[in-house]
């Protein structure tokens, strides 16, 4: 399994994730939606940029991505999960 990082808004379950990093943008139109800032986009740009020079420090962040998907996101944990939803 690669140890790709990845660079995520702060939707869904995103923030329980390792491996990656997550941009927080509470910024929301009158529908709700994302608003997409000057700001968000440099923290993007931060972000793949550090990713792409692949310093030292970040082999740490990229096994705790790793270990977290062997722990938790496979497919006998998946499986339990369903499981118990459909018992409960």
């Amino acid at each position: 399994m690669a140890s790709t990082f990845w660079v995520s808004m702060d939707v869904g379950n995103v923030e329980d994730l390792s491996g990656g990093f997550v941009v927080k943008n509470d910024k929301v139109d009158q529908k709700g939606y994302k608003i997409i800032d000057e700001k968000i986009i440099e923290e993007y740009i931060h972000y793949i940029d550090l990713i792409i020079s692949d310093p030292p420090f970040l082999d740490e962040k990229k096994q705790k991505g790793r270990d977290q998907i062997y722990e938790k996101y496979n497919w006998s944990e998946i499986c339990d999960l369903y499981y118990n939803i459909f018992i409960s």
